[in-house]
């Protein structure tokens, strides 16, 4: 009876015992807590820099202008040259120097601008007849028919006296040596009421440009064509002498030039 009680009253003390061993050991190792996991936030995406294109200006270009090459004027040593000279009236037809240029053969076939206007042509220097003759002239007409008759001029008579050089045109005008595009340049007919304009070029011999001081210039009057065809003249001559004591240079016209080309 003894044992039976002793192991009834041992019970309750062992399990008190393990018990209180059970709840030390949870004090000594604790478990470990459980984590809730958080939601961690996406990290704000930081835009990346973007690559301006940064555009340094160049230095602007300073433009340096060229300068403009600007020829010495011709001198009377030369060149000279004179517009609307006089005019005369024979047999109702009207003849007018209406320009008169004497000058240096180089310095016209080098372009120089003061003698554009006069259109040289190196070709029309080219004949043999100028090849020797280092001083060349200019001479332009306007012939106007006031009469009722066809009158007809012939220029190729036309002679020029410069110093002791008298000129014969007929040489030149057989050479071509003539600026009249519209008319005949040896011997045109001028109708009633009606205007024309002769250019001419001659060479000029033994003399030099400032020495020139005198031109004289004589043109047989134009001949009255009858109706059987034949001619019918005065005699009479046009003749103009032309100061060139006083060095002057003209340039062509705008009148001239519409007309004359």
């Amino acid at each position: 009876m003894i044992r039976r009680t002793q192991i009834h009253w041992l019970t309750p003390i062992f399990i008190i015992a393990i018990l209180l061993s059970s709840t030390a050991c949870n004090v000594l190792n604790p478990p470990e807590p459980t984590v809730t996991p958080s939601k961690t936030p996406i990290p704000t995406s930081t835009a990346t820099p973007t690559n301006t294109l940064t555009i340094t200006p160049s230095p602007t270009a300073t433009f340096t202008p060229t300068p403009t090459f600007t020829p010495t004027p011709l001198s009377a040593e030369d060149i000279v040259a004179k517009n609307y000279l006089g005019s005369q009236i024979l047999s109702s037809v009207e003849v007018e120097i209406v320009r008169l240029l004497i000058a240096d053969k180089q310095i016209l076939l080098g372009g120089h601008p003061q003698v554009m206007d006069d259109r040289i042509e190196p070709q029309g220097f080219s004949d043999q007849i100028f090849n020797n003759l280092p001083i060349v002239g200019e001479i332009i007409l306007r012939v106007s028919n006031e009469g009722d008759q066809i009158y007809t001029l012939f220029p190729s008579e036309l002679t020029i006296q410069i110093a002791d050089d008298q000129i014969r045109m007929e040489d030149f005008i057989l050479a071509e040596a003539y600026i009249s595009k519209s008319a005949n340049p040896f011997n045109p007919d001028i109708m009633p009421g009606t205007t024309i304009y002769l250019g001419y070029w001659f060479g000029v011999e033994g003399v030099d440009v400032p020495d020139i001081t005198e031109i004289s210039i004589a043109l047989e009057a134009p001949l009255e064509r009858l109706e059987d065809g034949s001619y019918f003249g005065t005699g009479r001559y046009y003749y103009f002498q032309i100061d060139l004591s006083e060095y002057m240079f003209e340039p062509m016209t705008d009148e001239i030039k519409q007309e004359l080309y």
